[in-house]
């Protein structure tokens, strides 16, 4: 056919027209069959795939990075949180997690096997919006995957711990040794002021004076704070100092890297293999030909991770290190604080000179007792004062007061990763949908098979006369009596009509039926036209002349006893082989026994001679003619009556064919009036169940009333 979606690829007009989503739709339609099978191949293909590729756990573990608070216990922390010290704060324990250390540590707990970085299937990502970090494991099993995730995890909370610890355990050790200086002081002042007030007596002090002892002892206990909390800060600096000593000032800026898509791709391909190798070593020994293979496509990929990282770094994406940043700006913050606690040490010792200076005017005993009261009392607030903070630095020590939270612990997948059933098999239905309604489009374009009456049109360019759609369970072949109604016996009354619009421009008395090849319903439609034309009450003979295979007395349940090859032979007259059908004023001229030269006979002046006597005895006469392809009866009979029917049948000829047979009628001198298309899908026709124009129907549940037929019978009379 000339399918109605592609008939801009091959016009039979030469004229490209537009493609109608409507027309593209029957077209697949049409191939549902071939859809289906594509489908059913595409989504066999993707569980092939699905159940052939090796399973892969993914584990995710979520972290909430908090920076460090400036009110930290002990008050060493980092200085107020700002989005950018945030930035940077996240950064920096992503650049942690990452770290050979921590993934060496976490693989060795999870018992991987892991020789580098790219031995240890895990991603870090997260961290640039918001201040969760993700870590995801990978496994070729679940419990691998979770085991993975969780051990990198403890390992880096640890370590983060670890480090947090480190700082406040110096200050801690320095704070320690202060409160035993100052406790011996204490116990050394306290056994002195006895020793003098034993010595000399008692002696007391006015009150004046003990106001101005307390006060100075007051501004001695704070100077040795602030001095004390100088020491712990110069002490927590150290230990920074020797931590950014470790650490790299500018390195490649490992968030561009890790977010760099090429990379991303080959630690994911990475990561995949690993998960092979760990997989395969299970039952495999290490110089097994497929760990080697796996072992080669993992070296390649770590290869291409390389160049593309060396690519990324000479093209000078080189960045700060975020770890030696955070531990510059603490350095900072620890040198700001010890310089301001000496500030105020020296505050302190201003103030204490003068309240000295005035202590110094009293008697010698008097002055005496003050200075060992005041050192009693100084002594003695300071050892306070240090094992407040003393304490303080315990708690900041074993809380690691920085370490970040577990917002999600590693979760033990329900289901692979890789490969996702779910998604392969929505895929695999697309994919099959999309392949299918190709294939169906390209098969539609091929496939010149006449199918629809537009088909019919632009191959013949004749107008389509009646269009009869697949008819089930057709018992005898006779559809159209007197008050039968319904779609098929209409679409027989619809051809009627059209002979009888026909008939308007010149008389037709004699019709003939015929068809390009055999097969395609010639005969049924000669026999239900016939019946159609006997429903007006007029006069119809059918003569059967399809001598080589007769077929049209079957349909009315005649013997063929006696037909038109006997009246040809002028074996029996004419009147003689008319054989009355009790269908209105309907008779029949069978076709007789099978003769051994029909063409002679159908062409001989027998036949025209019999034709005009049939004429002057019938109102009309209908001729089941031969097909047109190969013979050539059907040419010889249509010179011999007044117009012709070609009847195609949809789906089962090509326009090439039909186009033959209509150009040897028509080289002929036949007068085809128009085209019938037979077992049409009504799907395919948009007139539904009913595809001729309203005029042409009998109203509904009518039947064919009197005074319709009363109206057609005057139109053939005024012919």
């Amino acid at each position: 056919m000339f399918p109605d979606a592609w008939r801009n690829l091959r016009p039979l007009d030469g004229k490209p027209r537009d493609v109608e989503l409507t027309q593209v739709w029957q077209a697949i339609t049409r191939r549902r069959r071939v859809v289906g099978i594509s489908v059913l191949a595409c989504l066999l293909l993707s569980l092939a795939i699905t159940m052939g590729k090796r399973p892969r756990y993914d584990s995710e573990v979520q972290l909430l990075i908090r920076s460090k608070d400036a009110n930290a216990p002990g008050g060493l922390g980092g200085g107020s949180s700002s989005p950018d010290s945030d930035s940077w704060a996240i950064q920096t324990q992503a650049c942690i997690i990452r770290s050979w250390p921590v993934l060496k540590e976490g693989a060795r707990r999870a018992q991987l096997v892991a020789a580098s970085e790219a031995d240890v299937p895990l991603v870090v990502s997260g961290g640039k919006d918001s201040s969760i970090i993700t870590i995801t494991a990978s496994g070729a099993n679940a419990r691998q995957a979770q085991r993975l995730a969780a051990a990198v995890t403890e390992v880096y909370l640890e370590r983060d711990s670890e480090q947090n610890r480190a700082t406040a355990r110096a200050a801690r050790l320095f704070l320690a040794s202060q409160k035993v200086r100052y406790a011996g002081e204490l116990v050394r002042a306290s056994k002195a002021l006895r020793d003098y007030q034993s010595a000399v007596g008692s002696i007391d002090l006015a009150t004046t004076d003990q106001t101005k002892v307390k006060a100075l002892s007051d501004l001695e206990a704070s100077s040795a704070a602030a001095e004390a909390e100088s020491s712990a800060a110069r002490a927590r600096g150290g230990v920074l100092r020797l931590r950014l000593r470790g650490t790299p000032a500018n390195v490649v800026s490992s968030m561009s890297i890790a977010r760099n898509p090429l990379v991303d791709r080959l630690q994911a391909q990475i990561a995949d293999l690993n998960v092979q190798r760990a997989s395969l070593l299970q039952d495999y020994k290490p110089t097994n030909d497929k760990v080697r293979l796996v072992e080669a496509q993992l070296q390649s990929a770590r290869d291409e991770e390389r160049r593309a990282i060396a690519t990324i770094v000479t093209s000078r994406q080189v960045t700060a290190s975020p770890t030696h940043e955070t531990l510059l700006r603490d350095l900072v913050d620890s040198e700001a604080q010890s310089l301001a606690a000496s500030a105020r040490a020296k505050g302190y010792a201003r103030s204490m000179r003068s309240i000295q200076a005035q202590l110094a005017t009293l008697p010698e005993r008097q002055f005496r007792l003050a200075g060992l009261t005041r050192a009693v009392q100084t002594a003695e607030k300071t050892y306070l004062a240090l094992e407040d903070r003393y304490q303080a630095m315990r708690v900041a020590e074993a809380s690691a007061f920085s370490s970040p939270t577990v917002v999600e612990p590693a979760s033990l997948p329900l289901a692979p990763a890789v490969p996702n059933a779910k998604v392969n098999v929505a895929v695999g239905l697309l994919l099959g949908l999309v392949v299918g309604a190709a294939a169906a489009l390209l098969l539609e374009s091929q496939d010149h098979r006449i199918v629809s009456r537009r088909d019919v049109a632009l191959a013949t360019n004749l107008p389509v006369i009646g269009v009869v759609h697949e008819i089930a369970n057709l018992v005898g072949g006779n559809l159209v009596t007197g008050n039968t109604l319904g779609g098929p016996a209409e679409s027989y009354r619809c051809i009627r009509s059209g002979v009888l619009t026909a008939a308007k421009r010149r008389p037709i008395r004699t019709l003939m039926v015929t068809s390009a090849v055999r097969g395609e319903g010639k005969t049924t439609t000669a026999v239900n036209l016939a019946v159609a034309f006997a429903a007006l009450g007029r006069t119809v003979l059918l003569v059967d002349a399809d001598l080589r295979s007769p077929s049209a007395h079957g349909l009315f349940g005649l013997p063929n006893l006696l037909g038109l090859t006997n009246v040809l032979r002028g074996e029996v007259s004419a009147r003689r082989a008319i054989q009355n059908v009790p269908l209105g004023r309907l008779s029949v001229i069978a076709g007789g026994a099978a003769p051994v030269n029909p063409t002679e006979l159908i062409g001989s002046s027998r036949f025209s001679e019999l034709l005009l006597e049939l004429v002057e005895e019938n109102d009309i006469t209908i001729v089941d003619s031969p097909p047109v392809m190969g013979l050539t009866d059907a040419s010889d009979l249509s010179t011999q009556v007044d117009a012709v029917i070609l009847v195609v049948e949809s789906r089962a000829i090509d326009a090439d064919a039909v186009q033959t047979a209509l150009s040897t009628l028509q080289q002929a001198g036949a007068d085809v009036v128009g085209v019938v298309l037979n077992k049409a899908d009504g799907s395919l026709d948009p007139y539904g169940a009913y595809p001729y124009p309203v005029a042409a129907r009998t109203p509904a549940g009518r039947g064919e009333s009197p005074t319709y037929r009363q109206s057609v019978q005057e139109e053939m009379e005024s012919q």
